[in-house]
């Protein structure tokens, strides 16, 4: 139900779930973005549409190319760079199923259309992850594997060069028959 909050044993709607759960991941973890908005976002949900030029052009090529039951799906993804360095924006389609159509077209319902068909692009999930600090912790790592190799390298050379002088010496001093 969308009134969830206040009724006993209710769980909320689908879009209301993703949505919620998407504000908590934001929260959560600064810098990063996990938002579902449509075309036709729900009464009361003012922020719920696309809120710039890459979240209309992500909506506009997901509704022209994204099929449901698609395998693998069609998905919108770009890297960008903004103010606070390396960004991925990733964006898959929400798909109307038959199950939600009862409830979104119904005439006396909220629902800002009232049209819709099984498999329309009905909304958009969005995630913008910032990269910077994955790209450094890769290279921390990268780094610390290239040391760890240098330190390995470095230690069976010296043991070669420790088995040659020893077996040389072992030569050199060994009775000749």
């Amino acid at each position: 139900t969308q009134n969830y909050v206040n009724e006993e044993n209710a769980l909320p709607l689908p879009a209301t779930f993703a949505i919620e759960l998407g504000e908590r991941v934001s929260q959560r973890n600064p810098g990063m973005e996990v938002r579902v908005y449509s075309r036709y976002p729900w009464p009361g949900r003012e922020e719920g549409g696309p809120q710039d030029a890459i979240e209309r052009e992500a909506l506009d090529w997901l509704e022209a190319n994204a099929q449901p039951g698609a395998n693998p799906p069609a998905e919108f993804s770009r890297f960008e760079e903004d103010a606070g360095g390396r960004v991925l924006y990733y964006f898959s389609a929400r798909h109307m199923e038959q199950s939600c159509l009862g409830f979104h077209n119904a005439v006396e319902g909220n629902s800002p259309k009232k049209d819709w068909q099984v498999g329309d692009v009905v909304g958009v999930l969005k995630i913008r992850r910032p990269l910077d600090e994955e790209i450094e912790n890769t290279r921390a790592g990268f780094r610390g594997a290239f040391v760890l190799m240098a330190a390995i390298s470095t230690g069976l050379l010296a043991l070669c060069g420790l088995l040659m002088v020893t077996a040389r010496h072992r030569a050199r001093t060994r009775p000749q028959p």
